[in-house]
């Protein structure tokens, strides 16, 4: 096994260090434990089985570890891209008709729909609920959606007891 590390700061400009191919050491030469620590640091660890496999991604980390949604960097990537995806799908809503109940319950069909497709469809996350969808009391040209997300967790670990 081969595996190589992806360092990356938390500067403004990244910089990424590799390890060249004759420094990789084996992965049997790291505990599990360590692993976890150099990927808790935000480090993204590839691995390679044996020379002529494709490389993959151990279980990849933030830095930030208060609870596992923002940890793990596949979940904070699905959310990211859900957010974006939200907002260029609403993006021909916006500037081009009043506040109205008739457009809010439009929006909120609108939203469902994209909704459906992410959830459905596209399989980035377990479910969506559209929680209210409001103008803002204090800003009146804007309109809020507040939304309840369940991510899809990774199999990061798999453990296995065996009873006699």
């Amino acid at each position: 096994n081969v595996f190589f590390i992806f360092c990356f700061n938390d500067t403004a400009t990244t910089e990424i260090y590799t390890l060249s191919l004759h420094d990789t050491l084996p992965i049997s030469y790291f505990k599990p434990s360590s692993l976890d620590i150099m990927a808790g640091g935000g480090n993204y660890i590839l691995v390679q089985d044996t020379t002529e496999s494709l490389p993959y991604a151990r279980q990849q980390l933030s830095t930030n570890t208060t609870t596992i949604e923002n940890q793990e960097l596949s979940i904070i990537t699905a959310i990211d891209w859900f957010s974006k995806f939200m907002r260029n799908q609403l993006r021909p809503f916006i500037g081009r008709f009043n506040i109205t109940g008739n457009y809010l319950a439009q929006l909120k069909t609108v939203a469902n729909a994209i909704i459906d497709k992410t959830v459905k469809d596209l399989g980035v996350l377990r479910a969506v609920n559209i929680i209210k969808i409001l103008q803002s009391t204090t800003q009146p040209d804007e309109v809020g959606m507040d939304l309840d997300i369940t991510v899809l967790y990774p199999a990061n670990r798999i453990k296995v007891r065996l009873y006699i």
